[in-house]
């Protein structure tokens, strides 16, 4: 005769809130543990494929190696300016033939 506010085919709201969160305590490690596995197992996934499914036509392959030439190109001016410069100081320290006084070494004093 009289319908309590709130129910909903018997069931309060409030009731079903409860029964939601329960569950999500009782099974949110299994929840978080899905989708680890879920996002571990797309990206190896993802990996696998670009590794050894790659599709590259011979003028993409190309370009790439175009584009890459210049960042290995070897700058032969600045090479030999430090080639001079090593050869500069091996000769500046051969030519040093100074001779160290060994003080370790001393007469002794006559008596």
């Amino acid at each position: 005769m009289f319908q309590k506010k709130g129910l909903y085919n018997g069931m309060r709201v409030s009731d079903i809130g409860e029964k939601i969160f329960s569950f999500w305590l009782r099974k949110y490690s299994i929840v978080f543990s899905v989708i680890f596995f879920g996002i571990c197992a797309g990206g190896g996934f993802l990996w696998y494929y670009s590794l050894y499914y790659f599709h590259w036509n011979d003028e993409q392959k190309q370009t790439y190696i175009d584009s890459q030439s210049h960042k290995t190109a070897l700058n032969t001016k600045d090479l030999e300016n430090v080639l001079y410069v090593l050869d500069n100081r091996e000769s500046v320290y051969k030519s040093k033939n100074t001779s160290v006084k060994n003080i370790f070494l001393t007469d002794p004093k006559p008596k």
